[in-house]
C-alpha cells in the first residue's frame, strides 16, 4: 500500500507490515519527550479535552498523542479534573521527536 503519512503522525514510529494478504500497523513503543524547563504544567479542568490541549499548545489537535504519552495515559478519557499534566515544550518535541 502506498501511504503518505504526515511528518507529525504517530504512525511514523510504527511499521506497516503485510501477512497473508493483509496490511496492518505493527505497534512499537512511542518516543517520550524528555522533560525540559520549558515544559508547561497544567491542572485539568472540566473543559479540557486532549485534542484541544494539543491544538492550544501545538496548533495541531493530531498531536494529542504527545501529551498522552508524556503523561502515561492509557486512554484519552484519563483526563481527570484536578490532575496535573505536563505539556512538553513545542520547540523541544520538534527538535527531539520530529527531527
Amino acid at each position: 500500500m502506498a501511504v503518505e503519512i504526515d511528518k507529525t503522525s504517530r504512525l511514523n514510529f510504527y511499521n506497516l507490515v503485510s501477512a497473508d494478504g493483509y496490511e496492518f500497523w505493527m505497534f512499537n513503543t512511542l518516543p517520550v519527550p524528555s522533560v525540559t524547563k520549558n515544559d508547561v504544567k497544567i491542572v485539568i479542568n472540566d473543559n479540557n479535552r486532549i485534542d484541544n490541549l494539543a491544538y492550544e499548545y501545538y496548533e495541531d489537535p493530531v498531536l494529542w498523542w504527545i501529551i498522552a504519552i508524556s503523561n502515561a495515559m492509557k486512554l484519552t478519557t484519563d483526563l481527570k479534573v484536578g490532575d496535573e499534566f505536563r505539556i512538553p515544550a513545542k520547540d523541544n518535541i520538534f527538535k527531539e521527536i520530529f527531527k
